[in-house]
């Protein structure tokens, strides 16, 4: 359990990583340990086996995420390093609490279509869409603009752990 800077108890409800992390986990040792037997202790676990230890301990479920996204040079990069846990809330849609929002600006298009009286001030922010056309050869076109940005609105509710060496 953790708590954001208003004293409210947050319980993790999901915890991201990589798959170094979780196959550091079903080899470990301790946790082997669970599953030992007369026969002996077993050279790993598997996932289902990991998921049924966190449940029983109240520990939020694991998700594997290996995902990477282009960065500005054009390298695939990871969205988080592999060496850590990423405890997170649960999904408001399940009950939890969102860690952040999308807020979406008003494009220079927006603010013609205003002026133009084509949009009001309420539909401003968002994405924009005009269509165009041209007599002369004839053409016909969209014209789409957007200015969006992700905002962590609640960053006491993420909790980033080193659980592995670099």
């Amino acid at each position: 359990v953790y708590r954001d800077t208003t004293g409210n108890a947050v319980v993790p409800g999901v915890m991201v990583t990589s798959t170094r992390v979780l196959n550091s986990m079903l080899v470990d040792p301790e946790l082997r340990s669970i599953y030992a037997s007369l026969v002996g202790t077993p050279t790993s676990i598997g996932p289902d086996e990991l998921s049924t230890i966190l449940t029983r301990r109240g520990l939020p479920r694991l998700i594997v995420s290996d995902d990477k996204v282009r960065d500005t040079n054009g390298v695939m990069t990871r969205e988080f390093a592999d060496n850590k846990v990423i405890l997170l809330p649960e999904t408001p849609a399940n009950g939890g609490f969102a860690v952040g929002a999308t807020q979406w600006g008003v494009t220079q298009e927006a603010k013609k279509l205003s002026q133009a009286r084509a949009l009001t001030e309420d539909k401003l922010p968002g994405l924009v869409a005009v269509p165009m056309e041209s007599e002369n050869p004839v053409q016909t076109g969209l014209l789409v603009s957007a200015v969006v940005m992700p905002v962590v609105t609640n960053p006491d509710l993420i909790m980033s752990v080193d659980v592995l060496a670099p």
